[in-house]
C-alpha cells in the first residue's frame, strides 16, 4: 500500500509498506429487512491478523438519519492486549454517487487514518 509522512521542514514523503495478512469474517443486520433503503445496520466482525497473536472483534453501527445522510460509529477491541480502537464517520448519498468519510484516533495503532470513499452507483 502507500503511505505518506510529514517530515520536518514541511517536506512529504510517499513510501510503500507491505499489507498484512487477514482472514475476516462478519455479518450486517439491516432494518428494516423488507425494503431496498434500510435506515440501520448492525455489523459484527471477528479479524485474524497472521504473524500476530489474538483476534480483533469488530462492531458497528450505521444510522440514516435523513435520506441522503447516514452517520457511523464502530469499536475495535482486542482482548489480549486490551485495545480498544473507536472509529467515526458519515456518508453522503444521492442515487448516483455516494461519499464516505471515516476516522480513527487511536494512538496504540497504525489504525489511525482518515479514510474517504467515493462510490458511483451504475444501476
Amino acid at each position: 500500500s502507500v503511505t505518506y509522512r510529514f517530515i520536518a521542514g514541511g517536506r512529504t514523503a510517499f513510501l510503500s509498506q507491505n499489507l498484512r495478512e487477514i482472514l475476516e469474517i462478519g455479518a450486517t443486520m439491516r432494518f428494516p429487512v423488507d425494503t431496498r433503503e434500510p435506515y440501520m445496520a448492525i455489523s459484527l466482525a471477528n479479524e485474524k491478523r497472521f504473524g500476530i497473536d489474538g483476534i480483533w472483534y469488530k462492531g458497528g453501527i450505521d444510522a440514516r438519519i435523513w435520506p441522503f445522510l447516514s452517520l457511523r460509529f464502530g469499536l475495535m477491541i482486542q482482548s489480549e492486549t486490551e485495545v480498544v480502537a473507536p472509529r467515526f464517520g458519515f456518508g453522503l448519498i444521492s442515487d448516483v454517487v455516494e461519499l464516505d468519510y471515516a476516522l480513527s484516533f487511536n494512538d496504540d495503532l497504525y489504525e489511525r487514518f482518515h479514510q474517504l470513499t467515493l462510490t458511483l452507483h451504475l444501476d
